[in-house]
């Protein structure tokens, strides 16, 4: 069976070396807090207490007490300058309570879980009840071992009310300070646990009383010596730091590395909170050390699928032909893998926040420990048998969770390895975060640069990296960099602009404000309008709406006008309404008249009835005094009627007979008779009995002659017989078009202009033949 083929990391050898001491994780120090049904703790004279602890109960407590005492090296002395406490022995304590057993337990689970020995088998034995009273304290100190095996001290403090008194625990140099108030709940236990080996004080207590349990933890081993000590890992921390600079400081290193986890997680349950054993405290040790080397981790699942022709030898497989089948790893041989992908998904923050970055690929030289899944079988295999003349192939899925490590100056590019769109929820954290300007900056001209190569490349259309590049403008917008936004424009859009941006493109243009280049618009119009002119005029409109200048406008729309004549796309009514509201709006006479002459020359592209006609009705129903007073318009309303009157100046005429003037170019005899009827002025129907090559061939000739005539194959005996039947397609056609330009002039009636200029001949002409048409109706 071959195993997967990766290519690992072989440069952090020195790195897994160091990190292989790392055998388990947690801290010097635990702490919480549970709300739990109270125990019954009865205390010799006293009886049972009552939660939280009354100040008399408190009282009795220290009569029935004495005073702590304190080590100083093998000696035992009482010092209330140094231990201002009252103690009570075990046997003076009995705790009951049906589930009180299983409330430690679970409360030991989560001391053993944070101190790094959940693996260990550890007990709590009973050592004092301690009563701090107002002024209660104790110096800085150490617990002595008091018992075989004894690792930690566990401190469960009982509902009582008081304040300070907090618990201050240090070791190498680190600190943590611990409240272990209850705040007067009746049904709280706040608790607190410690390697024995850490210095420790208690703060002097201000109010109220103090009263806790404290407890031995003790763990059996089969090693008399051993001894359980905090899982520091500063050297291994340092480490770490010490190999990620000097790897990613080299130029040719990978942009990132993958390391992979030993357990299994699944996507929903991966979280740096969820981690297990010895994955916890390997991630623990390389996050400080990534974190200290300038470098962002997160955790993600890696998919590895591989593909290829495969063999199968198993007599007691059953399937049908091209069944897909799980099969067995170690019975399958593969004859070559012929496809393979690998990739990173599932991605979460240290916040254990999830991020949508998308399939971000691991690339080779980027996976470690070195041979992590040498002789691991796939979580998935299937085989699919063979179907005609292809054999049988094998499909299989490997998935582990990996912890990965990139600079934060190469977030980009990491990133960028998936594709642009994987960026852009990068870069909305980094703005809602208030993250780092450069950072921002870096990212954006990385990715800036690979839009760039994109459309330098002849394909870029088919490109699926620029489908997000509304989503990435306006993650630009939001950076608040002017000099990328200004760049994406000049850059991407300029070669790839279209209606989907022009709402992050007004946001941009009121973002850059005074900073806005002159030409920025002009340009973009002039490299966008012959492709997408719509889209232009558009963002005129939108424009205007935003109170866009008339001097920064104006240029924009003489560019528009400018290259009105080399559209070629076809055109819609609306580019012309949109276009003359601005014009009008901000009385731009000069590049109206323009417009109009423009529009007129390019007749193939703005059809004067389907197009203009149309824009003509909109602009009149939206404003008819302000339609009649603009020149430019009548200047296409007479335009209309002239090309509608030449067109449409009298009915076609229906033909006099049935006669069809057109001859083949080919001599054969079926031709000839065919022309024959073709002129014929009477014969309506031939028919061409012929074989089926001849019929085909008389087919054609009619198809390239383009006459109105229609046939069909009547199959009927052999040969099968043409019917060629003549038709008044040709003078239909006239008339549907004759008839569609009366609407038109009668939509130009409703349409009349009051200019002096108007040629009254023209209206009269255009009344003459609406009139004509109706008397013929």
């Amino acid at each position: 069976m071959e195993d997967i083929e990766i290519e690992y990391n072989r440069d952090l050898g020195a790195l897994e070396s160091l990190l292989s001491n790392v055998d388990r994780p947690g801290s010097y120090c635990a702490e919480g807090a549970v709300e739990i049904p109270m125990p019954r703790i009865e205390v010799e004279n006293i009886g049972a207490l009552s939660f939280p602890i009354p100040e008399e109960q408190a009282r009795r407590l220290v009569e029935e007490s004495v005073r702590a005492p304190y080590g100083r090296g093998e000696e035992t002395l009482v010092d209330t300058s140094v231990r201002n406490v009252w103690q009570l022995s075990p046997e003076q304590v009995s705790i009951k309570g049906s589930s009180w057993e299983g409330h430690l337990d679970d409360i030991l689970s989560k001391v053993k879980k944070d101190l790094g020995c959940q693996e260990k088998s550890v007990r709590a034995e009973l050592y004092k009840m301690l009563v701090y009273e107002k002024g209660g304290f104790f110096l800085p100190h150490r617990d002595t071992e008091k018992a075989d095996g004894m690792f930690a001290t566990l401190v469960l403090s009982l509902p009582s009310v008081h304040a300070g008194g907090e618990l201050i625990v240090r070791h190498l140099g680190k600190e943590k300070k611990i409240n272990l108030n209850p705040v007067e709940e009746v049904s709280t236990i706040c608790f607190a646990a410690f390697y024995a080996d850490c210095e420790h004080e208690v703060l002097p207590i201000e109010a109220g009383n103090r009263i806790c349990l404290t407890y031995n933890l003790i763990w059996s081993s089969d090693e008399k010596s051993a001894k359980l000590t905090p899982p520091i890992y500063d050297q291994e921390v340092a480490g770490v730091q010490e190999h990620l600079e000097a790897f990613f400081d080299d130029p040719s290193s990978p942009p990132k590395i993958a390391w992979l986890l030993e357990h299994e997680y699944t996507s929903s349950e991966l979280s740096f909170d969820t981690l297990k054993s010895q994955d916890a405290a390997l991630v623990h040790v390389l996050k400080k050390g990534a974190a200290n080397a300038g470098c962002e981790v997160y955790l993600g699942i890696v998919h590895i699928e591989e593909s290829g022709p495969a063999e199968y030898y198993d007599d007691d497989l059953y399937y049908s032909r091209g069944e897909r089948l799980d099969v067995s790893y170690t019975d399958l041989d593969i004859v070559e893998v012929d496809y393979r992908e690998a990739y990173i998904d599932n991605w979460i923050n240290s916040s254990n926040v999830s991020m949508d970055f998308g399939r971000v690929p691991l690339e080779g030289g980027e996976a470690l420990p070195a041979g992590d899944l040498d002789g691991v079988p796939p979580d998935e295999q299937y085989l699919t048998e063979a179907t005609g003349n292809e054999g049988a192939t094998f499909e299989r899925f490997y998935r582990c969770a990996a912890l990965v490590i990139w600079k934060k100056e190469r977030y980009a590019e990491v990133l960028l390895q998936g594709g642009v769109e994987n960026v852009i929820p990068y870069l909305n954290e980094m703005v809602q975060s208030g993250g780092s300007k450069n950072l921002i900056l870096k990212a954006g001209e990385k990715t800036l640069d690979r839009l760039e190569s994109i459309l330098e490349d002849s394909s870029y259309r088919f490109a699926r990296e620029l489908s997000s590049k509304e989503q990435f403008f306006s993650a630009l917008i939001a950076t608040g960099e002017k000099s990328l936004v200004i760049r994406f424009i000049e850059t991407v859009l300029y070669r790839v602009y279209d209606e989907s941006d022009n709402a992050s493109l007004i946001k941009a243009i009121l973002f850059l404000g005074k900073h806005l280049p002159a030409d920025l618009l002009p340009q973009l119009i002039a490299s966008r309008i012959e492709k997408k002119p719509i889209a232009c005029v558009e963002l005129l409109a939108l424009l205007m709406e935003n109170g866009l200048d008339k001097g920064t406008l104006e240029g924009v729309v003489s560019k528009v006008v400018t290259f009105i004549p080399k559209i070629k796309v076809e055109i819609e009514p609306l580019f012309v309404i949109k276009l003359w509201r601005v014009l009008i709006a901000f009385e731009l006479t000069d590049l109206a008249n323009n417009a109009a002459h423009a529009v007129i020359a390019n007749s193939s592209i703005f059809d004067p009835k389907f197009v203009l006609l149309p824009a003509l009705q909109e602009l009149h129903q939206a404003n008819k005094e302000i339609f009649k007073q603009q020149k430019e318009l009548v200047l296409i309303w007479k335009y209309i009627g002239k090309v509608l009157l030449e067109r449409s100046g009298h009915p076609p005429q229906p033909p006099a007979d049935w006669k069809i003037e057109a001859k083949p170019s080919c001599k054969c005899e079926d031709c000839k008779e065919l022309h024959s009827f073709l002129l014929d002025p009477l014969e309506e129907i031939h028919r061409f009995r012929v074989r089926k090559d001849r019929r085909q061939h008389l087919h054609n000739v009619i198809g390239y002659l383009g006459v109105d005539v229609s046939h069909v194959t009547e199959r009927i005996g052999s040969p099968q017989t043409l019917v060629c039947t003549k038709t008044r397609r040709t003078y239909k056609l006239q008339l549907e078009i004759y008839e569609s330009d009366i609407e038109g002039m009668k939509a130009l009636q409703s349409l009349p202009p009051s200019y002096p200029e108007i040629d009254s001949d023209l209206v009269d002409a255009i009344d003459l033949s609406v009139g004509f048409s109706s008397l013929n109706s």
